[in-house]
């Protein structure tokens, strides 16, 4: 009889301990759709293309950008592949362009993009924007489309380009204005109302700039205590879904940049370490969890 009371204990333990240990990540309301396995190496920002097929993973440590199924977090092609150094970031210029933050080639790539098809990326580079760009860690482009916005991490600044990449305007390194200095700026994003948000990394804040890159204001200590804020995503009702790494957590600020949401907290092989990358559309959310070099895909409920 003992061995069989030793493997009814046995079984209980493993039924119960699961979901107690999915619990410390998942809050109430948020619940755990794919989880795509430590797939990657240090993966950085994430997004998803603007027809919603393809997630794309700036994928550091493996020189390339991933494509993934946005639902079952499978990989089905890859960008960039002997192309790419140290990428960390990416964003759709419109439906088939792809600008890459090709951080190691101190470089934009330009890819004209057009889908994966049984296994195979149709894909090609069209161009480099190499001026005015030192270490790019973060871009982003305007909800209509008419500029494009990047952090450099080895400049301090963030720069504004027009869609074919000619320099209009900068703020912060070798563009002093409004006496805005960064340090390390990693991520970059413009919310629906066209306010430019700059994860200022360095200095463990967010700055807020108008579409001209005047300064707006900036969030900082308390009650947000960011630590290492990288990058972000804007949802439709006007709020903003920030990786907070270091805190190896995600916080959403609603339109009125209040914290109002926050996913993880402690860090371990079920909970997220160093995240630094998120995307969002709906009631989805997929989080680049970089310490444990995976993406998952979360649920959330009001």
């Amino acid at each position: 009889m003992r061995p069989l009371l030793l493997l009814t204990a046995f079984l209980a333990l493993t039924v119960f301990t699961r979901p107690l240990a999915a619990a410390r990540l998942l809050q109430p309301g948020v619940d755990l759709i794919a989880d795509s396995g430590p797939l990657f190496d240090r993966p950085h920002d994430i997004v998803l293309s603007p027809d919603g097929k393809y997630l794309l993973v700036a994928d550091t440590g493996h020189d390339e950008v991933q494509i993934l199924d946005p639902a079952a977090l499978k990989v089905i092609g890859t960008l960039g592949r002997g192309e790419l150094a140290a990428p960390r970031d990416a964003a759709f210029l419109d439906e088939h362009t792809v600008l890459v933050a090709d951080t190691g080639h101190d470089r934009i790539a330009v890819y004209d993009f057009r889908g994966v098809q049984d296994g195979k990326t149709a894909a090609r580079l069209t161009a480099s924007w190499s001026d005015h760009m030192q270490a790019p860690d973060g871009i982003a482009v305007a909800p209509d489309g008419d500029a494009i916005y990047v952090a450099n991490g080895d400049s301090d600044a963030v720069v504004r380009l027009t869609p074919s990449g000619i320099l209009e305007n900068g703020i912060g390194g070798l563009h002093p204005r409004d006496m805005v200095n960064f340090s390390e700026p990693h991520a970059v994003i413009v919310d629906k109302t066209g306010r430019v948000i700059v994860a200022d990394t360095g200095d463990d804040r967010l700055v807020v700039l108008n579409p001209e890159l005047i300064f707006l204001g900036v969030y900082k200590g308390a009650p947000f205590d960011f630590d290492d804020p990288m990058y972000m995503a804007a949802d439709a009702e006007g709020g903003l879904w920030l990786a907070d790494s270091d805190n190896d957590r995600i916080l959403h600020l609603n339109a009125f940049m209040t914290v109002d949401r926050i996913i993880g907290a402690d860090v371990g092989p079920k909970e997220l370490d160093g995240p630094e990358g998120v995307a969002v559309s709906g009631d989805r959310i997929w989080i680049s969890d970089t310490g444990n070099d995976r993406v998952i895909l979360l649920r959330h409920r009001p």
